[in-house]
């Protein structure tokens, strides 16, 4: 199902030549992008995820969202916001919609497995 990029990126209303594309979905990962995916560069803490735009276009990606300005043309649509990191999350969010009312993590060393079991029977029942 493809998605709107300006409705993946709310709130964020860049002015791109020619618009934004529709995309099947969101990356930040540059070795897994699908073609038709939109490519989001995040900081790291060694290298910014925007040294590997060309890997993520010359795999498919439609539209390169980064917190980094470039005179580079890739060749797509950059968009830059503010908090790519942010704006990666509200777009993975919208596209893997809907999200559940209730989440739980389960932390420790010992019995994650049991208290997950007895979570869902509990829910389940």
């Amino acid at each position: 199902m493809p998605y709107s990029l300006y409705d993946l990126l709310e709130g964020a209303k860049p002015s791109i030549p020619g618009g934004l594309p529709n995309v099947i979905g969101v990356n930040a990962d540059s070795r897994a992008i699908v073609a038709g995916e939109a490519f989001f560069a995040l900081p790291g803490a060694k290298t910014h995820g925007y040294s590997f735009a060309m890997a993520a276009v010359g795999r498919g990606a439609l539209a390169i969202v980064t917190d980094r300005k470039s005179k580079a043309d890739l060749g797509v649509p950059v968009v830059v916001v503010d908090d790519v990191r942010a704006a990666y999350a509200r777009a993975a969010a919208r596209s893997f919609a809907p999200q559940p009312q209730t989440t739980v993590a389960v932390t420790g060393t010992n019995g994650k497995t049991s208290v997950a079991s007895f979570v869902r029977q509990i829910w389940s029942y």
